[in-house]
């Protein structure tokens, strides 16, 4: 027996099973559309997550890098005979995000006027 999915078009159930599914279905489906468009439009990938803080007004960010977890998890070799390091390391800020970054893929023209967009 199954259950019925209460919401139409998606299946919260199913994505939570493939974490990476968004993006390579983004991929895929730019490649595919760049394929058909006339020369003076272009397809991009776009990505965006959305930071709410106490006491502050959302904030939208565009990551310019990813840092991912690599599992398992690769653990550095110690040398007991190396010599103390006096290299001063700034703590990281780590922001934890309630709900997944938002994906999509804009179709401009070649001076970077949007088209479209596409939501995924």
């Amino acid at each position: 027996m199954s259950a019925r999915n209460p919401f139409p078009g998606i299946n919260p159930f199913l994505e939570g099973s493939w974490p990476d599914v968004h993006t390579a279905l983004i991929g895929y489906i730019r490649e595919t559309l760049s394929e058909g468009l006339p020369p003076d439009l272009v397809a991009r990938a776009e990505e965006e997550v959305s930071v709410n803080r106490v006491g502050s007004a959302p904030a939208q960010y565009r990551a310019d890098v990813a840092v991912n977890a690599v599992w398992p998890p690769v653990l550095p070799e110690l040398n007991p005979h190396a010599a103390p390091s006096e290299t001063a390391v700034a703590e990281p800020d780590i922001i934890e995000l309630g709900h997944p970054p938002s994906r999509w893929i804009e179709i401009c023209d070649t001076s970077g006027q949007l088209i479209t967009v596409i939501e995924v």
